[in-house]
């Protein structure tokens, strides 16, 4: 089943030292789920209530969903839950609105691959572009650091969106230096006219 790591944050630093320690499982945690691994990412984003800005999930992966029902323990018996495909997970995340950008890692089917390790590779390949396309998302193709980070900026780019920045006004009262200027002036002329340079027509 799958685990988060770490979980949603905004500290990058934190985020980067999680991922600088992960290390790669085997035995029977070797396999990758990458349907419910999908139902988790959309369990987690889609409790974060956000209103103004797009939910997006990036899947890097090679595609290759190879925990199925027939190599979960009693999964025929009634009652046994199954894991979820990713195409299911797919239509899940697009009824809630959340975008999914796949990254396919696996490369290219390498010369002389035994037939069912290139039609395993090919599947794959198109079970990430079928996740993408049911979300409104696009599919990558990323065999290098180079062509990682040309994705990535890609999606950066696709959901820039433009907001206006809020404006703020300073208001100053000056309804009392006003009245008080209006004050003296009207006493001023009141006192003139009663003086000797008053001027009688």
């Amino acid at each position: 089943s799958p685990r988060v790591e770490c979980p949603l944050t905004l500290n990058h630093p934190v985020l980067f030292k999680v991922v600088d320690e992960l290390k790669p499982r085997g035995g029977i945690d070797a396999g990758t789920n990458i349907g419910d691994s999908l139902c988790e990412a959309i369990d987690r984003l889609d409790s974060v209530k956000s209103v103004r800005r797009a939910k997006v999930l990036i899947l890097l992966s090679d595609g290759e969903h190879n925990i199925f029902k027939e190599d979960v323990p009693n999964a025929k018996r009634p009652g046994i839950d199954r894991t979820m495909r990713p195409r299911e997970a797919a239509q899940l995340a697009a009824n809630l609105g959340i975008r999914v950008y796949t990254i396919d890692t696996g490369g290219d089917v390498p010369p002389g691959a035994p037939p069912r390790a290139a039609a395993q590779r090919l599947a794959g390949r198109e079970s990430l572009r079928q996740v993408a396309e049911m979300t409104g998302g696009k599919s990558f193709a990323a065999a290098s650091g180079p062509e990682l980070l040309a994705a990535y900026r890609e999606v950066s780019e696709l959901e820039k969106v433009e907001e206006a920045a809020p404006i703020y006004r300073r208001y100053f009262e000056y309804y009392a230096w006003f009245a008080g200027a209006a004050l003296a002036l009207l006493l001023t002329a009141h006192a003139l006219e009663r003086t000797l340079l008053r001027v009688n027509v």
